[in-house]
């Protein structure tokens, strides 16, 4: 009798210890559903406002190398906005898409920075972007040069169009 009774009250914790563990489980799903896309758009807004912090930085730096120079008009920093088309594509994704790209296209145009005003050949730089294929998120966009201002501050705007499978 003392055996069923001991029995019984071990089945009964362990009843009670499966739903807490089950109870738990279910809470952390919960909680993880509930804050995993404020987590991933505060890591992606952290990104963004770290690279802009660097690109600052380095047109501080250039603005300063250029307050020495008063007389020569030079190219200070090169800023890209980019477009991203395409119908699958949620906000966040564009916006990973948007950064890539236009973080790609300011590697391309990265000589321009520091050459005078009068030399630059003005015409090669929608010819360097447009019909560039590029990749972000592992998909391919091309590029078009919807904009462009050319002054000490080089502020170019892009669409990004996905590639046909047909195109490539």
């Amino acid at each position: 009798m003392i055996k069923k009774v001991i029995l019984l009250i071990n089945r009964r914790i362990l009843q009670c210890t499966a739903f807490l563990f089950l109870g738990i489980v279910m809470g952390s799903v919960y909680v993880n559903t509930l804050y995993g896309e404020r987590i991933d758009l505060l890591m992606f807004e952290n990104r963004n406002a770290s690279e802009e912090l660097e690109m600052v930085r380095e047109e501080l730096e250039e603005v300063k190398k250029n307050l020495s120079q008063k007389d020569r008009r030079d190219v200070a920093t090169v800023e890209i906005f980019t477009a991203a088309e395409g119908e699958n594509l949620n906000d966040l994704e564009r916006e990973t898409i948007q950064m890539e790209i236009s973080k790609q296209a300011k590697k391309m145009l990265e000589a321009l920075k520091g050459q005078s005003l009068r030399d630059l050949d003005y015409w090669l730089i929608p010819q360097v972007l447009d019909e560039r294929v590029l990749e972000a998120e592992g998909k391919m966009f091309t590029l078009k040069t919807e904009i462009l201002v050319i002054d000490e501050k080089i502020i170019i705007h892009l669409r990004a169009s996905p590639v046909n499978k047909k195109e490539e």
